[in-house]
């Protein structure tokens, strides 16, 4: 090799370098934090890997080289790099990386899992194209706390198609050594003492009810999250008796107008994770982001439909409010949800009981005697801190309240038909 081609050769590291470093420290936290939440949120980097070091202390198989600083994996044989790492001590853990595929055809893929055991594999994500060459992905709440081998691997039958890696990096949220879940009264304590819950105004756009324990500076739990729509026109203090019930089983929840197609509820939660982080504000590292529930009132419940498709959400509670005529239906439920209809309603209640009868996760659906469109959430605070204590909380004990033939609430005034529990 000539002195020339040397310089060359030495040029084109560097300028891959730069580029690489140029990337890590601009373009992949911009990337991340508004994918993530559309705020600059971000939990601490675990783990950050730029191969500049080459492949030392990776298992690699088939066939892999390295490009200046990039990792490529070659078609034509199982061509897979894996690395252990540490995330003892930390949760809600995602990956972020930048990468790009050359040439896959169809049904061909990359793909990206982890094991705890070096051995059983599970997929995080796959795909044919690396959309951007940005790849973001979340590990299963059962991942934290342990080490980790990650795997990026390439099934493709040709050696010139490629999967190439550039960069790609670790983060979690450190776990709090604090109970998870502050105390709480009893669910049938429909009127809280006052002095228990505090109130104030905040959100994107400085128009959410924020409803929580007065000790929530104090008590330095992690929270679980309640977000909850009005009905039609109506502002969140006109379900101020809900809010606060539900305050006052410990949780935190979130109010504001309904747009009916839960993009105000999103935005409410993404603000809220920001505050989780930001040492200033009143709610600074009081939220549980693994114990998320939304539910609203009639367009309210069109919005916690619409907001249940993100994974974040782990139970839905629909109150007088059904999908006909919108865009999100049932099949956007993830989890659990439970369906609350009046009697007296002769405008939702049929199309309620269609969302259920589509709905594919475990459901329950209750009609209320008495009570009408307009009230229902007004005579049933009990019975949705109850669902939310059961679904959120683990309180498997309250099961007998909303499933079998003696439940509680299949006693008058309630109907109440379940499906899909073990």
């Amino acid at each position: 090799m000539t002195s020339s081609s040397c310089l060359n050769s030495l040029m084109l590291i560097l300028k891959n370098r730069i580029i690489k470093q140029l990337i890590s420290l601009t373009l992949l936290p911009i990337l991340a934090a508004f994918s993530l939440h559309g705020y600059a949120y971000e939990p601490p980097i675990l783990f950050k890997e730029n191969f500049e070091n080459g492949l030392s202390g990776y298992i690699t198989s088939g066939n892999v080289s390295l490009s200046g600083d990039d990792v490529i994996l070659r078609g034509g044989s199982d061509s897979h790099i894996t690395k252990k790492i540490d995330v003892t001590n930390y949760a809600r853990i995602y990956l972020e990386a930048t990468a790009s595929v050359y040439g896959l055809d169809y049904g061909e893929f990359y793909k990206i899992s982890f094991s705890v055991d070096g051995v059983n594999f599970v997929e995080l994500k796959s795909d044919r194209e690396a959309a951007t060459n940005f790849i973001i992905t979340h590990f299963p709440s059962w991942a934290s706390n342990q080490s980790l081998y990650i795997r990026f691997e390439l099934s493709a039958s040709s050696y010139f198609e490629r999967f190439t890696i550039d960069y790609f990096r670790v983060r979690g949220d450190y776990i709090h050594n604090i109970p998870e879940n502050p105390p709480v009264d009893e669910t049938d304590n429909e009127e809280p003492d006052p002095s228990s819950i505090t109130q104030f105004t905040g959100g994107p756009n400085n128009n959410t009810l924020i409803t929580a324990p007065s000790t929530i500076n104090e008590a330095r739990a992690l929270h679980p999250v309640f977000i909850w729509g009005p009905a039609t026109g109506q502002n969140p203090e006109a379900d101020t008796e809900l809010l606060e019930h539900i305050a006052s089983q410990g949780f935190i929840v979130l109010s504001q107008y309904s747009s009916g197609n839960g993009s105000e509820m999103t935005e409410a939660l993404e603000w809220l994770l920001v505050q989780d982080t930001t040492p200033s504000s009143p709610l600074y590292q009081s939220v549980n982001s693994d114990l998320i529930a939304v539910g609203g009132h009639s367009r309210g419940a069109r919005s916690a439909l619409g907001a249940s498709d993100d994974y974040r959400i782990k139970t839905s509670i629909l109150v007088t409010g059904a999908s006909k005529f919108y865009s999100a239906g049932p099949d956007s439920l993830q989890y659990s949800a439970l369906f609350i209809a009046g009697a007296d309603d002769g405008y939702t209640t049929s199309d309620m009981l269609d969302d259920y009868a589509e709905a594919t996760v475990p459901s329950v659906f209750t009609i209320i005697e008495g009570v009408d469109q307009d009230n229902v959430n007004q005579v049933s605070p009990a019975m949705i801190s109850s669902w939310l204590r059961w679904q959120l909380l683990g309180e498997s004990e309250r099961k007998d309240e909303f499933v079998g033939l003696g439940c509680d609430y299949c006693q008058a005034p309630y109907s109440t038909q379940s499906k899909n529990f073990n």
